[in-house]
């Protein structure tokens, strides 16, 4: 109809011969195939010579839309998937179109330039997306150089498209701190006791715990555990049962009331062996719930009425400050004692004395 978004995107394109129809009727909501779309771009090469032979183990003479398929591979415009095949009847997805239409286009999508852009445009194209530079280079308008023909140097990039609003903003597990006057995310600062490097992104300070970290969470969403139809609290909650329950007791050192500067090795022994003690279950939430947007701190100091040494983390809800103690509830619960809840528990209401 003339009142959809794309009548006239689909009207030049089928009048121009590019775009198949079938009767009256294009299918516009319908999904494109592989060898469906390297139809659509070859008809913009139409005077191209193509081989009489396939590379592709998959596309055979009876392959519809087998001389395409060809022509656009031969042309440097469209590649297979790998094994030597072209998947032709697989949906082919955005991000495979934009990089072909960067080639067609002689954008310079194959160069990792956008690295220089700390702050990715999308919340579902991380920095590690395979296709991320390709779609950065497609969506943020540049002045640039080229060097031998074929390497950009950004030189000036409308940022707009890609400020946000003051605040955490997430990119899968990955966030950014957005300065409230640029829309931009803050570089090589702290905020809070939260620390932002040069890329922009949360780290821990140290690459090791980072990676762990990460490969943590990254699990947790594979096993469907984190997802991303939950809330910030709803994953610390996530996080919180992981340490619990996947961690056995090792015993361990202890440190004095008030002592700071332990939680790095005690974390990292932690994810080392999967043993550890009190210290060793704060370090690993510590970090976990840190990676997920929480301004935490983590304690050393006594438990119970014998003031026994222990270390736990505390977070602050609305003024308020709560205990998160994975390693007590622990030990109970191996118990068989599965009453008790150290999540979220504030001070006013635990069972003894928690001094710091």
């Amino acid at each position: 109809k003339e009142t959809d978004w794309y009548y006239d995107a689909i009207g030049l394109l089928t009048a121009a011969g590019i775009m198949d129809y079938h009767g009256s009727r294009v299918g516009p909501k319908a999904y494109m195939s592989r060898g469906q779309f390297a139809a659509v771009i070859s008809r913009f090469y139409p005077d191209s010579v193509i081989s009489p032979k396939s590379t592709f183990t998959d596309v055979t003479e009876d392959t519809p839309f087998r001389d395409e398929i060809v022509k656009v591979y031969e042309l440097g415009i469209m590649n297979g998937v790998g094994d030597g095949k072209f998947n032709p009847d697989d949906t082919i997805t955005r991000a495979q179109v934009v990089s072909v239409l960067n080639r067609i286009t002689g954008r310079g999508s194959q160069n990792d330039y956008t690295g220089t852009i700390v702050f990715p445009m999308y919340s579902d194209v991380p920095n590690t997306h395979w296709a991320y530079t390709a779609i950065m280079e497609a969506s943020l308008s540049h002045d640039y150089t080229l060097e031998n023909q074929t390497s950009e140097t950004w030189t000036q990039v409308d940022t707009t498209p890609i400020q946000r609003e003051p605040g955490i903003y997430f990119v899968g597990f990955d966030y950014y701190y957005i300065d409230g006057e640029t829309g931009l995310p803050v570089t090589d600062t702290t905020v809070g006791t939260l620390q932002f490097g040069d890329d922009g992104r949360y780290t821990s300070g140290d690459e090791e715990i980072d990676g762990y970290v990460m490969d943590t969470l990254t699990d947790l969403y594979n096993a469907g555990k984190l997802t991303d139809e939950q809330t910030q609290f709803e994953k610390l909650r996530v996080v919180y049962n992981y340490v619990r329950d996947n961690f056995k007791y090792l015993k361990r050192n202890y440190y004095k009331t008030g002592e700071t500067g332990w939680a790095l090795e005690e974390a990292r022994k932690m994810f080392e062996t999967g043993r550890g003690n009190c210290y060793c279950y704060a370090a690993v939430f510590y970090y976990l719930s840190r990676q997920l947007g929480y301004d935490n701190e983590i304690i050393s100091g006594g438990v119970g009425h014998s003031l026994s040494p222990h270390g736990w983390v505390e977070i602050e809800f609305d003024g308020t400050v709560y205990i998160f103690d994975t390693e007590l509830e622990m030990s109970y619960r191996k118990k068989g004692v599965y009453y008790y809840d150290f999540f979220k528990m504030s001070y006013s209401s635990v069972p003894w004395p928690y001094v710091k």
